[in-house]
């Protein structure tokens, strides 16, 4: 049984090249760390050959890596279910409201690395 929500528009590889554009160089390296050569290939070969990606999935992907946190009991819920339905409806309408997913996701590092090595494992 998978333990992610579905982003079913993307597959495992999309959503951990998406993930790890999201995180910034400093905390890439970080996650690096955590990773296998062979997953750090093929993450580079992903992020190399990603579409154009959607604010939407950008914040889909971050949902689902915090829940992955909070299902493997390694971190909190960034916000509440209601909280995440107004912020994607702040999406539509053009507003950026996803720093505290972003922050988590800066933050903790192993929860990244087992996210993206599961995505990948998808494949």
């Amino acid at each position: 049984m998978n333990e992610f929500l579905k982003v079913p528009e993307l597959s495992g590889v999309e959503k951990a090249a998406i993930l790890l554009t999201e995180l910034g160089s400093f905390n890439t390296s970080k996650v690096f760390s955590l990773l296998s050569e062979k997953e750090i290939s093929k993450l580079l070969a992903a992020v190399s050959s990603l579409r154009k990606v959607s604010t939407a999935d950008e914040i889909r992907v971050l949902m689902e890596v915090n829940e992955f946190g909070v299902k493997k009991g390694i971190s909190k819920p960034v916000r509440s279910d209601a909280e995440i339905r107004a912020e994607m409806q702040a999406q539509a309408l053009g507003r950026d409201k996803n720093k505290d997913l972003r922050d988590f996701i800066n933050q903790n590092p192993d929860t990244i690395a087992s996210a993206l090595s599961a995505w990948m494992g998808e494949e």
